[in-house]
This record gives C-alpha cells, structure tokens and sequence, in this order.
C-alpha cells in the first residue's frame, strides 16, 4: 500500500519534472522566435537604409530623368548663383538656424517664359509657366521619396524661397522650390550644418552681446573674413538672415558692428578706428553703386 502511494507520488513528481521541462523549452523557443524577428526586422531596416542613393545621385538621377522626358525645360545650371542654391537648416542642439551653399542642386526652367503683354493674361502665364514646369517638380518629389525622404513642414523655406517643401531624412536635408520661372531642388548633408553652426557661433554669441536676439527662423551663415589696413584689422562678413552682418575682431573677440543688404558705407565707421582700419578695403562711400 504504502509502496503504491510512493509510486504515485514519483510518478506525480515525474511528470511535473517533464511538464516543467516543456515550458521551458516553450520559452525558450518563443524568446528564440521573438529575437529573430527582431534581428530580421533589423536587417530589413538596415537592408532599405542602405539601398537609398546618396543625394549626389539622387540629384544626378533627377537630371538625367528631366532630360529624357521633359524636352520643353532646361537646365539652369548647377552653382548658376540663384538662391536656390541655399540651403537653411537648424542642427539638433542649437537654437538658431544655418545656411550654407550647396553644390548639390539643380533648376529648371521653361525654354520661353511666357511674357504677358497686359496684366489680364498675367494669371494664364503664370498657369501656363507653372504646367511646364510640372513634370520636372513631380520627378523632383518621386525621387526624393523613393529615397527615404519625408516632408517637413519649416517656416524658414517658406519665407526665404516662397513657395516650396521642405524634405528630409536620418543623413540629409533638400529643398524643393518653386516659382513661376523655374523649379529646383538643393540638398545638403546634416553634418555640414552642425560644421557651420560651429563655424559662426563666435559670430552668434557677438551678436547677441551686442543686444539683438534671434528671432523665430533667423539662419547664420556664408563666413567670409578678410584683413583691412594692416594684417592686425581683421573682418568677417556672416549672413544674418537677409542681410549681411559685419564684425570686426578686438582682442581675440569678434564685435558686432553692423548689418546691411546694401553693403557697409564707411560714413558709419566714423568715429571707431578700429572698425574703420578693419573695414577699409571693403566698405563703400556713399553713393557709389552697390
């Protein structure tokens, strides 16, 4: 009897053992299941990351579209000195904005705008110039998202180009703009803007020394230094927004001295010697021509 009821009771131990067992196995198995969807996931990722052309191609890719299927545009150049050729961007972990010119654009233009002879056909120009231009804005969008890109809404580009869509993703950023003459697209890496933003953060912390504050989509930019009288009178030049900002250096610091759209006149170094030996190649008397 007694026997018996160890033999049940092994038998009971046993198969809790062997019950125990498989759910472990079951766990074992399902963690296994869980992390290979993980890593296959990941791979997929990593896979679609890496079939993304870089954004010389992707702008090589667009001329070479246009080209094929859009007969009645032309190129407008790439560098061709038009501002779609900046780009504005704010890196992660500053509080303003930075331009930069890119190399990586390019613009399309109707071969004959149209020239309205009186204002009532001023709206069917405008229509008839915005159709040519329609294809080469949509193979411009296409090739942006094939690529991984997404739009962004960014008060800067809408009011520094006008119209225009704003794209970006992980490594880059473009532009895409748009205007009755033409279409075009600038890109950039984000790295070039966390390099500039370092470039003029001298030049941002004079500026704000100096009593001004950064207002909502101000960019800071296109560095530009030089010498004046002697090599001792140092300058830079630093776009602020629209303008053109000039700074002088003092003791191993920048001053803030003013800014202008029009050029710096000398009448205004007036007064400061230091600013007027600094500036003294490059500013200009009153009423010569900008």
């Amino acid at each position: 009897m007694n026997n018996n009821k160890f033999t049940s009771q092994q038998n009971g131990f046993v198969g809790l053992t062997v019950l125990i067992i498989l759910l472990c196995i079951a766990i074992v198995g399902a963690a296994g299941y869980v992390v290979y969807q993980k890593q296959n996931k990941t791979n997929e990722v990593v896979n679609v990351q890496s079939e993304n052309k870089t954004i010389n191609e992707i702008v090589e890719e667009i001329s070479g579209k246009v080209a094929e299927s859009v007969p009645d545009v032309k190129e407008a150049g790439i560098k061709d000195g038009n501002y779609n050729n900046y780009i504005h961007y704010q890196p992660e972990g500053y509080n303003y904005y930075t331009v930069i010119e890119s190399s990586i654009s390019v613009n399309y233009a109707p071969v004959s705008p149209t020239s309205p002879e009186t204002e009532v056909q001023e709206d069917e120009a405008r229509r008839l110039d915005r159709e040519t231009l329609s294809s080469p804005k949509i193979i411009i969008t296409d090739a942006l998202e094939s690529n991984g890109f997404n739009v962004k809404t960014d008060y800067l580009i809408e009011e520094m180009i006008g119209e225009g869509t704003f794209y970006e993703r992980d490594s880059d950023v473009c532009a895409v703009s748009t205007s009755r003459l033409f279409v075009g697209v600038v890109c950039a890496s984000k790295d070039e803007f966390v390099s500039t933003a370092i470039e003029v953060s001298p030049f941002v912390e004079a500026y704000l020394s100096s009593g001004n504050e950064i207002t909502n989509g101000i960019s800071f930019g296109l560095v530009e230094t030089g010498t004046g009288t002697t090599e001792n009178d140092v300058y830079a030049n630093v776009s602020i927004g629209v303008a053109g900002a000039y700074f002088y250096e003092q003791n191993d610091q920048w001053i803030y001295f003013a800014a202008s759209s029009e050029g710096l006149e000398c009448s205004l170094t007036e007064g400061n010697q230091q600013a007027k030996d600094a500036f003294s190649k490059i500013c200009r008397q009153s009423g010569e021509p900008i």
